[in-house]
Protein backbone atom coordinates (compact mmCIF):
# COMPACT_ATOMS: atom_id res chain seq x y z
CA UNK A 1 0.00 0.00 0.00
CA UNK A 2 1.39 3.38 -0.74
CA UNK A 3 0.43 6.91 0.62
CA UNK A 4 1.66 9.20 -2.12
CA UNK A 5 -0.85 11.60 -0.87
CA UNK A 6 0.47 11.72 2.67
CA UNK A 7 1.87 15.30 4.79
CA UNK A 8 5.15 13.59 4.98
CA UNK A 9 5.57 11.32 1.93
CA UNK A 10 4.31 15.05 -0.25
CA UNK A 11 6.97 16.64 2.10
CA UNK A 12 9.96 14.51 1.61
CA UNK A 13 9.43 14.33 -1.77
CA UNK A 14 9.19 18.11 -2.43
CA UNK A 15 12.55 18.21 -0.61
CA UNK A 16 13.98 15.66 -2.64
CA UNK A 17 14.40 13.59 0.02
CA UNK A 18 14.52 9.55 0.17
CA UNK A 19 11.98 8.75 2.50
CA UNK A 20 9.10 10.57 5.09
CA UNK A 21 11.24 9.05 7.91
CA UNK A 22 13.54 11.59 7.71
CA UNK A 23 11.09 13.42 9.57
CA UNK A 24 11.18 10.57 12.51
CA UNK A 25 14.55 10.86 13.21
CA UNK A 26 13.98 15.02 13.10
CA UNK A 27 11.82 14.95 15.25
CA UNK A 28 13.63 12.51 17.62
CA UNK A 29 16.48 14.33 17.08
CA UNK A 30 14.97 18.04 17.74
CA UNK A 31 13.26 16.41 21.66
CA UNK A 32 16.31 14.28 22.49
CA UNK A 33 19.51 16.61 20.82
CA UNK A 34 21.02 12.92 19.43
CA UNK A 35 22.71 13.95 16.49
CA UNK A 36 25.63 15.77 16.40
CA UNK A 37 29.28 16.84 14.79
CA UNK A 38 31.75 14.61 15.18
CA UNK A 39 29.90 11.39 15.93
CA UNK A 40 30.24 8.08 15.09
CA UNK A 41 27.07 6.81 13.78
CA UNK A 42 25.36 3.99 12.60
CA UNK A 43 22.05 2.82 11.25
CA UNK A 44 20.77 -0.76 10.81
CA UNK A 45 17.91 -1.20 8.40
CA UNK A 46 19.24 1.85 6.42
CA UNK A 47 17.68 1.68 3.23
CA UNK A 48 16.51 3.69 1.43
CA UNK A 49 19.42 6.25 3.64
CA UNK A 50 17.21 8.98 4.69
CA UNK A 51 18.56 8.60 8.32
CA UNK A 52 21.88 9.03 6.75
CA UNK A 53 20.42 11.87 4.62
CA UNK A 54 19.21 13.51 8.54
CA UNK A 55 22.31 12.79 10.06
CA UNK A 56 24.40 13.92 7.58
CA UNK A 57 22.68 17.26 6.77
CA UNK A 58 22.76 17.68 10.76
CA UNK A 59 26.14 17.58 11.23
CA UNK A 60 27.15 19.13 7.93
CA UNK A 61 28.74 16.76 6.29
CA UNK A 62 31.28 16.07 10.13
CA UNK A 63 29.97 12.81 11.22
CA UNK A 64 31.42 9.36 10.98
CA UNK A 65 28.53 7.14 9.27
CA UNK A 66 28.02 3.74 8.83
CA UNK A 67 24.62 1.96 7.29
CA UNK A 68 23.64 -1.06 7.84
CA UNK A 69 20.94 -3.24 4.78
CA UNK A 70 20.77 -5.82 2.89
CA UNK A 71 18.80 -3.90 0.46
CA UNK A 72 21.08 -1.78 -1.58
CA UNK A 73 21.35 1.77 -0.91
CA UNK A 74 21.66 3.91 -3.87
CA UNK A 75 24.53 6.27 -3.51
CA UNK A 76 24.25 9.82 -2.41
CA UNK A 77 25.71 12.57 -4.47
CA UNK A 78 27.18 14.87 -1.84
CA UNK A 79 26.65 12.36 1.64
CA UNK A 80 30.23 10.28 2.20
CA UNK A 81 28.72 6.64 4.56
CA UNK A 82 30.25 3.33 4.71
CA UNK A 83 28.09 1.35 3.51
CA UNK A 84 27.53 -2.64 4.88
CA UNK A 85 25.43 -4.96 2.83
CA UNK A 86 24.55 -7.74 5.12
CA UNK A 87 22.07 -8.27 7.59
CA UNK A 88 22.69 -6.78 11.09
CA UNK A 89 22.69 -10.51 12.03
CA UNK A 90 25.80 -11.15 9.85
CA UNK A 91 27.95 -8.36 11.04
CA UNK A 92 31.21 -9.03 11.79
CA UNK A 93 33.53 -6.88 14.77
CA UNK A 94 35.62 -6.34 12.10
CA UNK A 95 32.81 -4.34 9.96
CA UNK A 96 31.66 -1.98 12.38
CA UNK A 97 34.05 1.14 14.09
CA UNK A 98 35.27 -0.16 17.67
CA UNK A 99 33.44 2.58 19.10
CA UNK A 100 30.05 4.46 18.89
CA UNK A 101 28.48 7.13 20.02
CA UNK A 102 25.00 6.99 18.38
CA UNK A 103 23.71 3.28 17.51
CA UNK A 104 20.11 3.79 15.58
CA UNK A 105 17.73 1.14 14.52
CA UNK A 106 15.25 1.39 11.63
CA UNK A 107 14.85 -2.24 10.94
CA UNK A 108 11.34 -3.67 10.64
CA UNK A 109 10.08 -7.21 10.21
CA UNK A 110 8.05 -8.17 6.97
CA UNK A 111 4.89 -7.27 8.74
CA UNK A 112 1.77 -10.15 8.43
CA UNK A 113 -0.96 -8.29 9.86
CA UNK A 114 -1.01 -10.30 12.76
CA UNK A 115 -0.45 -7.38 15.62
CA UNK A 116 1.81 -10.27 18.06
CA UNK A 117 3.29 -12.17 15.42
CA UNK A 118 4.73 -8.92 13.55
CA UNK A 119 5.25 -7.03 17.30
CA UNK A 120 7.71 -9.92 18.72
CA UNK A 121 9.56 -10.25 15.23
CA UNK A 122 10.20 -6.25 15.99
CA UNK A 123 10.84 -6.79 19.28
CA UNK A 124 13.59 -9.60 18.26
CA UNK A 125 15.44 -6.81 15.77
CA UNK A 126 15.46 -4.38 19.18
CA UNK A 127 16.98 -6.75 21.07
CA UNK A 128 19.49 -7.94 18.64
CA UNK A 129 20.54 -4.17 17.85
CA UNK A 130 20.29 -3.78 21.83
CA UNK A 131 22.82 -6.68 22.07
CA UNK A 132 25.13 -4.95 19.08
CA UNK A 133 24.74 -1.28 20.98
CA UNK A 134 25.55 -2.66 24.09
CA UNK A 135 28.98 -3.94 22.77
CA UNK A 136 29.51 -1.14 20.89
CA UNK A 137 28.73 2.11 22.33
CA UNK A 138 31.03 4.61 23.84
CA UNK A 139 29.87 5.72 27.84
CA UNK A 140 27.34 8.72 26.88
CA UNK A 141 26.30 6.71 24.10
CA UNK A 142 22.95 6.54 22.78
CA UNK A 143 20.59 4.18 21.40
CA UNK A 144 17.35 4.65 19.27
CA UNK A 145 15.25 1.85 17.96
CA UNK A 146 12.10 1.48 16.55
CA UNK A 147 9.33 -0.70 17.93
CA UNK A 148 6.21 -2.49 16.58
CA UNK A 149 4.09 -2.03 20.07
CA UNK A 150 2.69 -5.13 21.35
CA UNK A 151 2.48 -7.78 24.54
CA UNK A 152 6.23 -7.45 24.77
CA UNK A 153 6.60 -3.73 25.08
CA UNK A 154 6.99 -4.18 29.12
CA UNK A 155 9.59 -6.69 28.90
CA UNK A 156 11.72 -5.59 26.38
CA UNK A 157 11.41 -1.79 28.20
CA UNK A 158 13.39 -3.32 31.00
CA UNK A 159 15.75 -5.31 28.77
CA UNK A 160 16.63 -1.86 27.76
CA UNK A 161 16.44 -0.38 30.68
CA UNK A 162 18.87 -2.93 32.73
CA UNK A 163 21.29 -1.81 29.98
CA UNK A 164 21.04 1.95 29.93
CA UNK A 165 20.88 4.84 32.31
CA UNK A 166 17.77 6.19 30.77
CA UNK A 167 15.02 5.17 28.45
CA UNK A 168 11.86 6.61 27.14
CA UNK A 169 9.67 5.78 24.61
CA UNK A 170 8.29 8.41 21.61
CA UNK A 171 6.60 8.27 18.67
CA UNK A 172 7.01 10.98 16.51
CA UNK A 173 4.16 13.17 14.54
CA UNK A 174 5.73 11.88 11.37
CA UNK A 175 4.73 8.49 12.09
CA UNK A 176 1.18 7.51 10.74
CA UNK A 177 -1.44 7.40 13.26
CA UNK A 178 -2.42 3.97 12.65
CA UNK A 179 0.85 2.63 13.04
CA UNK A 180 1.88 0.62 15.55
CA UNK A 181 5.69 2.17 15.63
CA UNK A 182 7.39 3.75 18.18
CA UNK A 183 10.45 4.54 19.55
CA UNK A 184 12.90 3.64 22.16
CA UNK A 185 15.60 6.16 22.93
CA UNK A 186 17.96 5.26 25.63
CA UNK A 187 20.89 6.86 26.93
CA UNK A 188 24.39 5.54 28.95
CA UNK A 189 25.89 7.44 31.06
CA UNK A 190 28.93 8.94 30.47
CA UNK A 191 32.37 8.04 31.99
Amino acid sequence: MTYTNDFYTKKASDMGLRARSYFKLEEIDKKFNCIKKGQTIVDLGCAPGSWIEYCSKKTNGKANLYGVDLQAVTPFKSIKFNFIKKSAFDLKPEDLPEKIDVFLSDMAPKTTGIKNVDSNASAELVEYALSLASSYLKPGGIFIAKYLQGENFQDLNEKIKKKFNQCKTFKPKASRSFSKELFFIAFLKKL
